[in-house]
């Protein structure tokens, strides 16, 4: 296993962005904060946001370091990460869109939140943290680790009243759907499992083809 460290995985990153900058400041940043050179790809990223979104300061290395110290750990950076997008793009759209990703047990895709939320900035706050989810065949997103997926519940998810309003949205957005997707008939399932709604419920499981689905891809779900 070769010997990889933050600051070479920052130095890749910002080569095939086109991007110089002295490597050396980034050390000293990474060192005087005493931080944790654990789980180094994330650490990475977000050390690479940091830099590129306070590019133009000459005094980077001072606010690195002062950013990287005023944190404990990646959680807590991701925090800082969610409050600066949400200064950027609106706190509202961040919270509903991470918020519904949060919700989903089988990814949701950027055209699903444009129909689900009807913003503009929706495009631009997901090339913003589109290596934060890995994408299946459909381009369905979900989170690529357990840090974010965290944060975003300690941030927004903690209220289930709006939980349950997120969860609804999905439903209401694939509920017409389910015949022509068994992961969409999976997720919309799973979701008025999690909403205890039985008459929903009941009418999906009516059809014998949707139980026969649901019980070959989920027997857990149809055991309860």
């Amino acid at each position: 296993v070769p010997d990889v460290n933050v600051v070479d995985i920052i130095k890749h990153i910002l080569k095939c962005e086109g991007k110089e900058f002295e490597t050396g400041t980034i050390e000293q940043a990474l060192k005087e904060s005493l931080f944790p050179q654990s789980n180094l790809p994330i650490l990475a990223r977000l050390v690479y946001n940091e830099i590129v979104e306070n590019f133009q300061y000459d005094n980077i290395k001072t606010r690195l370091i002062a950013h990287l110290s005023n944190h404990k750990d990646i959680k807590s950076l991701y925090e800082s990460y969610l409050r600066r997008l949400s200064v950027r793009f609106g706190e509202e759209l961040v919270r509903k869109a991470l918020s519904l990703l949060w919700c989903s047990k089988y990814g949701l895709a950027l055209n699903d939140l444009r129909s689900m939320l009807t913003d503009a900035r929706l495009e631009d706050l997901f090339y913003m943290v589109y290596q934060e989810f890995g994408r299946d065949g459909q381009e369905r997103m979900k989170f690529g680790h357990r840090y974010l997926y965290d944060t975003v519940e300690s941030l927004y998810c903690k209220n289930d009243d709006f939980v349950r309003t997120c969860r609804n949205l999905i439903v209401n957005q694939f509920e017409k759907s389910v015949d022509d997707d068994t992961t969409i008939l999976l997720e919309v399932a799973y979701q008025l499992d999690e909403l205890r709604d039985e008459e929903r419920m009941y009418k999906l499981l009516l059809n014998l083809k949707n139980a026969c689905s649901i019980y070959q891809y989920d027997y857990y779900l149809m055991a309860k």
